[in-house]
């Protein structure tokens, strides 16, 4: 409330004071923003008696809105693509690094997005290209993870990421298990065969 009063009767019971956080939608320096309560006494013998609570506000603007949370592309040169803006505005410059964990497998480009102040909610793009490794790959694919580190403007270690499933083109033979165990009275278990990539004809 705007004020709170104490009698000779009612001096020891504890009144309560609420403090609501209001949305600046903008990502502030080091994710925070701190306030302080100030309480002023008056009357009673508490003339000039004071107190105060500081309330640090944590900021919940900031954050990396990638268009795509998956992508699936060919491994020889196989391109795909996907978008990437801020989701408030930064107090300063906002640079964001993409960073493929394995560039056997895919590479990704540019190194590095800005977003400023003006531009922080237009789409920047991203794309991904496979690499041939020439080898047929267990399960028909690998998998890569690009990573997203953001810093400055109040965007300081947010991260997001995109999974890329990279489908292989190298003829192999894909089966489904490499061990089997079982009983040699009569004892069966199956496995699954099939082909890495389209034959250009028949395979037996």
């Amino acid at each position: 409330p705007a004020s709170l009063i104490f009698t000779r009767e009612n001096w020891h019971t504890v009144q309560e004071v609420t403090v609501t956080g209001i949305n600046d939608n903008l990502a502030n320096d080091d994710g925070q923003r701190t306030v302080t309560i100030s309480h002023t006494a008056s009357g009673g013998g508490y003339e000039n008696v004071a107190a105060m609570v500081s309330v640090t506000v944590t900021d919940d603007d900031a954050a990396l809105v990638v268009s795509e949370s998956t992508l699936s592309l060919a491994e020889a040169g196989g391109i795909g693509t996907y978008t990437v803006k801020l989701a408030s505005q930064p107090s300063g410059n906002v640079t964001v690094s993409p960073t493929s964990n394995d560039t056997s497998i895919a590479t990704v480009s540019p190194d590095s997005l800005t977003f400023t102040t003006e531009n922080w909610n237009t789409t920047q793009p991203v794309t991904v290209t496979g690499i041939n490794d020439n080898l047929a790959n267990d399960d028909g694919q690998r998998t890569v993870t690009i990573s997203h580190t953001a810093s400055g403007g109040g965007y300081d270690k947010l991260e997001a990421t995109v999974t890329v499933t990279v489908t292989n083109d190298d003829a192999g033979l894909v089966v489904s298990e490499r061990t089997l165990s079982l009983g040699e009275a009569d004892g069966t278990d199956t496995y699954t065969v099939q082909l890495a990539r389209q034959p250009t004809g028949n395979v037996t």
